[in-house]
Order: structure tokens, then sequence, then C-alpha cells
């Protein structure tokens, strides 16, 4: 499957993280941030399966070095290729090593990937980015609470005008029939 045609909306088994931020100041007080040591500082975060094929590979890697700071090589890379399973995968850096993204993703081939959920970095700070379906949401419902108040608004004028209120011009059949119309569709949004 191509990566940028994969779903991010979907979520993998558990409570959702989307809320919380995470970051570990000593560590950074020790170690700045880099491409290379990005995943040792997120797999200390709780948005961090233990479980995955990157854990797998760094201990047949590095038995010895658990626990100590592992850099993620492109030797790393080329053995969870040859894996099935959940992965982390850094993608990008900014030049000022502000910003990071992390990539989940479940591997069913060394061409096959199932992205599940995206991470970002900034100043050290963890987050779990949005789904795209919240996002998607939360832009409708936004549109339709101004799509609402633009027809009270309408309404509004349209009364002062079948009622020849001040500031109101003019009377006329099309203003009675648009203002039934604005009715039922607001008596409608009710129901919904």
């Amino acid at each position: 499957m191509d990566e940028l045609n994969s779903p991010l909306g979907e979520r993998a088994q558990g409570a959702s993280l989307a809320h919380v931020v995470w970051s570990d100041p000593q560590w950074l007080e020790r170690y700045p941030l880099t491409f290379e040591n990005v995943l040792t500082y997120f797999s200390r975060s709780p948005f961090y399966d233990p479980t995955c094929n990157n854990e797998l590979v760094r201990m047949q890697m590095h038995p010895e070095l658990q626990g100590e700071m592992l850099y993620y090589t492109q030797r790393e890379e080329e053995l969870l290729l040859g894996m099935q399973g959940v992965e982390y995968v850094p993608l990008c850096s900014s030049d000022a090593h502000e910003l990071f993204i992390i990539r989940k993703q479940v591997r069913r081939s060394a061409d096959e990937v199932h992205v599940t959920n995206l991470y970002y970095i900034l100043y050290g700070q963890v987050y779990e980015a949005p789904a795209f379906s919240t996002v998607l949401l939360v832009r409708l419902r936004q549109s339709a609470d101004f799509l609402v108040r633009s027809l009270g608004l309408l309404r509004q004028w349209l009364s002062k005008k079948e009622y020849g209120e001040p500031g109101a011009t003019g009377h006329g059949h099309e203003d009675t029939l648009l203002l039934q119309l604005l009715r039922k569709a607001q008596q409608r949004n009710r129901q919904l």
C-alpha cells in the first residue's frame, strides 16, 4: 500500500492519548535531540509500544546496551524492512532540531505499511497528531455553526422587511416565500 494513501484516521486499540503531552527535561539536559537519537527519547514516552519491532531489532543488535542511548541507523531500518508488526520511523526533523515527526506503522511486508498514528516532538514536548477524521469533524461543526448563525441573521433581516420595521425596505411575495423556506430549514436543523 502506498504510504500517501494509507488511512491516518484509524487508531490502535486502547485509550487515545491525543490530549497527553510528555517530556523528559532531565534527558534533554544531557542529550540534545537529533534525528539519530529522537527514537530513543520517544521510546521513554507513554506513546511508545515496548513490544514493537524497533525493540526487537535493538535487542538483536545491542543486547548489552538495553536502556542506553541507541541511535537510529541505516542497519536498523534495513532489519525492520524484513519484519512484520508495529514499528516507529522518524520521518524528518527541522534544521534547528526543534521539530521531529515520528510515524507509527504496521508493516505487513517490505513494501506494504499501514500508518496508524503520527507523533511530533516540538522543543522536546511529545504530542500525538490528531486523526484526520477528528480534524474534519471539528471543521464541519465550525462550518455548520457559522451557517446557522448566518441563517439566523438573515431571518432577522427578513423579519424586519416583512413587518416594515425602520431600516427595512420594501415588501414582497418573494421575501415572504424566502422567510418561509428559511424557517423550514431552521426547523430541520433543530431536529438534527
